[in-house]
């Protein structure tokens, strides 16, 4: 009801749905995040093609190989799932792949920029690595627990990966800039998160207003009986 709806919404920073709304809104929420990963995707791999030939450009050159094999299964995996979003019938798994997806993207992102040299490069791997963060958390369309859990779980995988390969962290700059760039992508996604889901319920609203308004025109004000009105459009559907 419009009264229930406007509790919520009054409900200030921590949304919580009745089963039947929130499940409406999941399903809403999908159909949405697929067809805007559709066109992220694109621009995902754009953007990270361009980065990875900038840290190409200023590298080591003992370096290359292992960075270029790094980036490569990452951009293997962008294009996965950007290929797996355009299958309708695979619509109901996005957050599943979608998720696995970012996990190995920050794992190995965390992986190359602990293990491999980088030299002139490493500040542009590590914007990559914040770009991907900010990816995960904003752009492919998943509910922030999802994006949280990607992003942690990848972290966590990627420091045990760099130190089951002989590797070391620098826990100088890692845990920081990690750190940093998580809890600001974090609070952004929270933010689109709630204005989507205030959104949703301000276009609900508008559906109950003019379900309301059609209703109250094929009714008779006094009695409540349907009208004339009503009459016609019924003749016109039998």
């Amino acid at each position: 009801s419009e009264q229930e709806i406007q509790t919520i919404l009054s409900g200030l920073w921590f949304f919580r749905f009745p089963p039947r709304l929130e499940k409406a809104y999941r399903a809403h929420a999908l159909t949405e995040s697929i067809k805007t990963y559709r066109f992220n995707g694109l621009y995902a791999l754009g953007v990270f093609a361009i980065i990875c030939m900038a840290v190409y450009r200023l590298i080591p050159e003992d370096s290359i190989t292992s960075t270029m094999q790094a980036y490569s299964c990452a951009l293997a995996v962008m294009v996965g799932v950007r290929i797996f979003s355009l299958f309708r019938v695979l619509d109901q798994w996005f957050n599943r792949y979608v998720t696995t997806s970012s996990i190995v993207m920050t794992t190995i992102a965390v992986y190359a920029n602990n293990a491999i040299p980088m030299g002139a490069g490493s500040t542009l791997s590590y914007i990559g690595l914040t770009y991907i963060l900010f990816f995960i958390y904003c752009f492919v369309g998943l509910r922030l627990q999802l994006a949280m859990m990607a992003n942690f779980v990848g972290g966590i995988v990627g420091v045990i990966l760099t130190y089951a390969l002989g590797s070391q962290m620098d826990w100088h700059i890692m845990p920081p800039t990690f750190a940093t760039a998580s809890f600001l992508a974090m609070f952004l996604a929270y933010g689109l998160g709630r204005q989507g889901r205030i959104n949703f319920l301000q276009s609900y609203l508008l559906n109950l207003s003019l379900e309301k308004s059609k209703k109250q025109s094929r009714e008779d004000a006094l009695t409540g009986l349907a009208n004339r009105r009503y009459l016609n459009e019924m003749l016109v559907v039998e």
